[in-house]
């Protein structure tokens, strides 16, 4: 896919001065948004702040920077992305490796192929997660059998609090 191949070369906080990046990033109407979305979603919040311990100002700090809240969590097929990012192997083996993982999701039936969209690099849901973090830290916090970090923002946060978690605790271990 030619406009995946297009993409690698625009990333904005790659691209963008730092500082018009920040401001993009963390003002503006972001932060009013961040407001509806804590009051809307605080019970969930809380419970993922109880259950993980991790505060619940991160979890959604992270949602917000990665999707808007949820507004935009990509629009790309993410097995057509990663295919196209591993066969012209941007960034080594990285993207071989989570098309595979990708795979390994549908073949265990964990995700629906048309709910796999995402990013042009392959990230997915709510919170971004490239497939083997799905893998890793995918939460079913409604019960209903399935980590559904597309449209299920209980899952996403939780899964969300969990990977934050690991991360930490790895930086300290």
């Amino acid at each position: 896919d030619a406009s995946i191949v297009a993409l690698t070369r625009r990333q904005s906080e790659f691209t963008a001065p730092i500082w018009s990046y920040i401001s993009s990033a963390v003002g503006g109407s972001r932060i009013a948004r961040g407001q509806s979305a804590a009051a809307e979603n605080a019970a969930v919040l809380a419970q993922v702040e109880r259950t993980y311990g991790v505060p619940k100002e991160i979890v959604l700090g992270i949602w917000g920077m990665e999707t808007g809240f949820g507004s935009f969590k990509g629009d790309k097929d993410v097995l057509r992305s990663l295919a196209t990012l591993a066969s012209i192997r941007y960034r080594g083996e990285f993207f071989r490796d989570e098309l595979l993982i990708a795979l390994e999701i549908l073949q265990k039936g964990l995700a629906e192929r048309s709910e796999m969209r995402g990013s042009w690099a392959g990230a997915m849901g709510h919170t971004q997660f490239m497939p083997s973090s799905y893998m890793k830290y995918a939460v079913d916090q409604t019960g209903d059998g399935h980590a559904d970090i597309w449209s299920s923002t209980s899952d996403a946060l939780a899964s969300t609090a969990l990977a934050h978690l690991d991360a930490n605790l790895d930086a300290i271990s």
